[in-house]
């Protein structure tokens, strides 16, 4: 459910954001600031500085809200079992194999169980889709318009 709940909130993202639309005029203020560069008018250099603040404005928005959207969905996500399912914790009949603040040996009637708490458990589901969430989002767009310039 965690991972389904991040991706479909990058597909989300993505169609409300549209960072093709400034991919697709990055581009063109990249030409216009050359042509104005050769030509000594204040009047469309201060148009093209507006222009280029308000792109650089619209990425750095979409960069922060993109990367703050399955943060907050993971809290969510934790907060919403700790508190509708009781869950703090997983039990596990065998011995642990992760260090000790990740899984947490209990013995129970003389049996090793092994203890994971949620919250480790929706982390590394955070961390394995990250990359195909990054895709979806768009912010691979965003990333290769940075790379270019």
């Amino acid at each position: 459910m965690t991972i389904y709940l991040i991706l479909v909130s990058g597909y989300l993202a993505r169609r409300a954001m549209k960072p093709e639309s400034i991919v697709t005029e990055a581009p063109k203020i990249a030409k216009d600031i050359e042509r104005v560069s050769k030509v000594k008018s204040k009047k469309k250099a201060d148009v093209l500085s507006l222009r280029y603040r308000r792109l650089r404005g619209r990425v750095f928005r979409i960069s922060m809200l993109t990367a703050t959207i399955p943060i907050i969905l993971m809290l969510l996500i934790m907060v919403y079992s700790l508190a509708i399912f009781g869950e703090s914790g997983l039990i596990a009949p065998s011995n642990c194999s992760l260090p000790p603040p990740i899984d947490v040996e209990i013995n129970i009637s003389g049996g090793a169980r092994c203890y994971t708490y949620i919250i480790w458990v929706v982390f590394f589901a955070y961390l394995m889709v990250m990359p195909l969430y990054n895709r979806i989002s768009g912010v691979d767009l965003l990333r290769g318009l940075g790379e270019r310039r």
